[in-house]
């Protein structure tokens, strides 16, 4: 059986969060239950678009600091990709995406790595029953862990984002349309 924790913050104040996001690990064993020191930890928030954390779209930079500052009290070392759709995949388009999601700020501050690398790489799924393979973003394979960072919102196809959702976001941004058409309702997609 699963196990969820569900931890109320009613803000996106700093050290608020950061209470919330530890309390909300405590009973899963902590991050130390996920992170081992010297592992590369992967974050994957929702950047799905350019904007400002208060349009609520995207996953607020206060939760993605909380998670890179526990990682980091663990002894990993985190790093921040994700691969929205559309015109975002050069430099420019990262760099814009980090600085006005509020990323670049956690950057300078935690000295958390962005990752601006789209290329990808094919991972052959021969048990897949649609694809019998998937191009992911090449820098998931540097990770030891991956850790979901998804905005909860509703969405057209699946309904809600969630943690699986937001995965999709390590498929490269441009090559998202192709795996839409192959997979075009909820119970192909999920």
């Amino acid at each position: 059986m699963s196990t969820v924790s569900i931890v109320k913050c009613e803000t996106y104040e700093t050290e608020e969060v950061q209470c919330a996001v530890e309390a909300a690990l405590a009973p899963l064993g902590g991050i130390s239950a996920f992170v081992e020191p010297g592992q590369r930890v992967l974050l994957k928030p929702n950047l799905l678009l350019p904007v400002r954390p208060e349009r609520a779209i995207t996953t607020h930079p206060a939760v993605v600091e909380a998670m890179v500052r526990l990682v980091q009290e663990a002894g990993g070392e985190p790093f921040i990709i994700d691969s929205p759709g559309g015109p975002l995949h050069n430099r420019p388009g990262m760099h814009r995406l980090y600085r006005d999601t509020g990323l670049q700020e956690v950057a300078e501050r935690t000295g958390v790595t962005l990752h601006y690398d789209a290329t990808a790489v094919q991972v052959p799924t021969p048990d897949g029953v649609l694809l019998k393979r998937l191009d992911l973003l090449k820098v998931w394979q540097e990770a030891d862990v991956v850790i979901s960072l998804p905005k909860f919102k509703t969405h057209g196809l699946t309904f809600i984002t969630g943690a699986l959702k937001n995965l999709f976001g390590l498929i490269p941004g441009m090559i998202k349309p192709g795996y839409h058409s192959k997979l075009p309702d909820v119970d192909h997609f999920c």
